[in-house]
């Protein structure tokens, strides 16, 4: 997991970036739905087998998933039911992106790719689990957001193996990675509150 200060860092960008945007009229919700646009994009890009594409705009996406809450912090418009759109929305965009490439190598000839396949379902329900631990921790008022492979770097992980892909890099490799390394995590973050809160009765 990226460290606090470059999280902090990064969000500092954002906040001055959409401090442009101040007095436009947008509001942080719009922007939530646009990121759940640009992924259907990515996803019809991927479906299609445009990797390369639908990785620098994967990419795109998600630097611009930090705009909706920049743009609350800059014009005071936090508000709990637009964090609840965000991280909602957010489950959204993963599943679509990974449904884009699922499509991809189900629309593939021949049926040599059910390792890929099942990998991504691997990967898809992992990075759901790992959301729904932190939920449930959070709302237990427990730290929840511990383990290695949060959102920011699966995305990373998955954009760097589909443009490496088109340098002749193997793609099952990265969702051999994210399809273990989010069931780790998972288990990462059940472990940690099992030790938070001491052994059941």
């Amino acid at each position: 997991m990226f460290n606090e200060g470059v999280q902090e860092w990064s969000r500092g960008i954002a906040r001055r970036v959409m401090g442009v945007f101040a007095n436009t009229g947008l509001t942080p919700n719009m922007l939530t739905m646009f990121g759940l646009a640009l992924n259907l994009v990515v996803a019809a890009l991927l479906a299609n087998g445009y990797l390369v594409a639908g990785a620098l705009l994967l990419l795109f996406a998600a630097a611009f998933d930090m705009a909706d809450g920049a743009l609350a912090k800059v014009t005071g418009k936090t508000s709990v039911f637009g964090a609840f759109l965000d991280s909602v929305i957010d489950r959204y965009s993963d599943a679509i992106m990974l449904g884009g490439l699922l499509l991809y190598y189900l629309l593939l000839p021949g049926n040599a790719h059910i390792t890929e396949i099942m990998l991504i379902f691997a990967a898809t329900i992992g990075g759901m689990m790992i959301s729904y631990a932190r939920a449930k921790a959070e709302s237990l008022q427990l730290k929840g957001n511990v383990g290695f492979l949060a959102r920011p770097e699966r995305i990373l992980l998955l954009a760097a193996g589909l443009l490496l892909s088109s340098l002749g890099w193997p793609l099952p490799a990265a969702l051999w990675i994210l399809a273990i390394g989010t069931q780790l995590t998972a288990i990462q973050r059940i472990w940690h509150v099992y030790r938070t809160v001491g052994h059941p009765s």
